[in-house]
């Protein structure tokens, strides 16, 4: 697998972040499809929380992508697992 250079890392990083409230926004509404029991139990406060996370999950994807190393975007989403596993989201929905 070749490595990106810098310059290419930082176009995808930027590339990611100009379109992360669409993709958070698209990714909340496919859940919800897919989960509408949630929307039921969260309503429209879950759904703002959803694109907010996605939003966050991006945000620390472009990072990591940029800086050339995952170990930023690992640690996020071990402590994403261990936030939502403490408020009892059971790990199928982390994936």
């Amino acid at each position: 697998m070749q490595r990106l250079s810098l310059g290419e890392r930082t176009a995808l990083a930027e590339k990611i972040l100009s379109t992360k409230q669409q993709v958070a926004e698209s990714v909340t509404e496919e859940f919800f499809g897919r989960h509408p029991d949630w929307l039921t139990r969260y309503g429209e406060r879950g759904r703002r929380l959803g694109i907010e996370d996605a939003v966050y999950h991006q945000s620390y994807l472009a990072c990591a992508i940029e800086s050339g190393s995952t170990v930023p975007f690992v640690d996020y989403a071990r402590w994403t697992l261990s936030m939502l596993s403490a408020r009892k989201i059971a790990a199928p929905f982390c994936d």
